[in-house]
């Protein structure tokens, strides 16, 4: 089983920056009509793998070039609560693949490898690393309090109070 630690980047300049996502100087894509079609044309070809070639192995710069651009999907104040597990060690794939429903066994099996995405039930263990993070990519310190509190409430429910101040914050 190879597990992976998505580094933590916290600002949107350094997930682009770590995952070599854009080239050149302050690149962006904003909502111009070739983003448009690109990003139609990656959801209506996109397909569903029925089938895979178990002796066809995925190096380890593509998969950790998929795991970066897995950082790209949003979440609440960054928080990203989810761990992923890279398997592909044949006899933990089998413990896997009997976790799945029928029709997912040979799948699980077959492939060369397995990605688990599991939710992370105690998200706000992260919100020190992530502040650290912010204060490292330049946030400035009023900022970062002020997240610090929000994810807190966030990560913890918070009360209705709590709630009341974070919707009225944050809805300006």
């Amino acid at each position: 089983m190879f597990s992976y630690s998505m580094p933590k980047v916290s600002s949107s300049w350094g997930r682009r920056h770590l995952c070599g996502l854009f080239k050149g100087k302050g690149k962006d894509f904003g909502s111009s009509k070739i983003d448009l079609e690109v990003f139609s044309r990656l959801v209506n070809t996109r397909r569903s793998a029925k089938e895979f070639l178990p002796e066809k192995a995925v190096e380890d710069s593509v998969l950790e070039k998929i795991l970066c651009l897995t950082q790209r999907a949003p979440s609440s104040f960054n928080i990203q609560p989810f761990k992923v597990v890279l398997v592909k060690d044949k006899l933990v794939k089998k413990d896997l693949a009997y976790c799945m429903t029928d029709t997912n066994i040979k799948k699980v099996l077959d492939a060369p490898i397995s990605v688990v995405f599991a939710s992370d039930l105690q998200p706000g263990k992260q919100i020190p690393r992530i502040m650290e993070l912010e204060k490292e990519n330049g946030m400035p310190e009023n900022v970062i309090d002020g997240r610090r509190f929000g994810a807190s409430v966030f990560a913890a429910g918070g009360n209705d109070a709590e709630r009341s101040l974070m919707r009225t914050l944050f809805s300006t």
